[in-house]
């Protein structure tokens, strides 16, 4: 805000973060007043953040908890002005001699003052992501040591996108049949149709944003049966340990419904379009989680089980 005595703009020297290379970042400090420090400290950080939610038993009774882990990517410290980060007594004690006049500080004229920080990067950067059971972050931070006062502290993330050259994506083509490659369980033999169903696919890797285009072949060899829907559900699964505690969630991203003609038939056949949010996760693992995709495709069928096939998908 204009009117603190402080301000600091961040701001990226390099195009962007580059795995591999070397990222540059520019601390510019404004200060409208004569400001002594004992120090001012430049930090980089990128890290993978995880949560798990287990159950803790205390007798007879039983409660929720979470467990957080963060794994360090990429860290840099530097110290620009003034001394390194002193310990709580020792800042405790400067405090007190610098309100009668002494302390161990330097004085930061009025005007801006520029600090870079120099980041080498590493080969992998997994880009910046938030799920609900895991976050991809970095951020920069710069603080100012303030003696006898609160330390000024401005913290800044900045995303990281992966790059054009990956989102290039190879056909891989895919038919999945029901029940032969997935098999059939319990209810579906109890109370689903005797039904064979077949889902082609020209592709399997799909860029955020574009559109995931198939085909389904259905078949009731023993009699016919009504066919109100096909529905086809882009499901996410993400997996996370933390403290040793595993956890997942599951949730829906996309859901596309098909409206068939409502009269019974021993042989279907549809084409199906699912198109990608660009804000969609993509499909990554670090080093304690995983971020999977596959693609559902279901009948709703009258009066019986609905029969599903699934079909592992990688979102780019």
């Amino acid at each position: 805000m204009s009117g603190d005595p402080i301000e600091v703009d961040t701001a990226l020297d390099t195009p962007a973060l580059v795995p591999g290379g070397t990222a540059s970042l520019r601390f510019r400090m404004t200060t409208r007043a004569p400001l002594r420090i004992r120090g001012a400290h430049a930090h980089f950080i990128g890290y993978e953040e995880t949560r798990a939610v287990f159950m803790v038993t205390t007798g007879k009774t039983t409660t929720p908890s979470v467990a957080t882990e963060r794994h360090v990517l990429v860290e840099k410290r530097e110290t620009f002005h003034g001394q390194a980060p002193a310990g709580f007594f020792r800042d405790l004690v400067d405090g007190a001699l610098t309100l009668v006049g002494g302390g161990d500080h330097t004085e930061l004229p009025p005007g801006s003052h520029d600090v870079v920080l120099a980041v080498d990067l590493p080969a992998v950067l997994p880009e910046s992501l938030s799920g609900e059971k895991a976050k991809v972050v970095y951020a920069a931070t710069i603080t100012l040591d303030i003696p006898a006062g609160r330390d000024f502290t401005h913290e800044v993330e900045i995303p990281v996108a992966r790059s054009s050259r990956d989102r290039s994506v190879s056909p891989e083509p895919t038919t999945i049949r029901y029940p032969d490659d997935t098999g059939r369980g319990f209810f579906d033999k109890m109370f689903g149709p005797d039904v064979s169903m077949r889902v082609d696919l020209p592709t399997t890797v799909v860029p955020r944003g574009d559109t995931l285009s198939g085909a389904l072949d259905v078949r009731f060899p023993d009699k016919p049966a009504t066919v109100d829907a096909v529905v086809c559900q882009l499901i996410r699964q993400e997996h996370s340990t933390a403290q040793g505690h595993e956890d997942r969630h599951t949730d829906t991203a996309v859901t596309e419904k098909i409206v068939q003609r409502r009269a019974p038939t021993s042989h279907l056949s549809s084409s199906f379009d699912v198109r990608l949010p660009d804000t969609l996760i993509p499909t990554c693992r670090g080093a304690k989680f995983s971020v999977t995709y596959e693609l559902a495709v279901s009948l709703e069928v009258r009066g019986a089980r609905d029969p599903t096939v699934r079909v592992p998908v990688t979102v780019v």
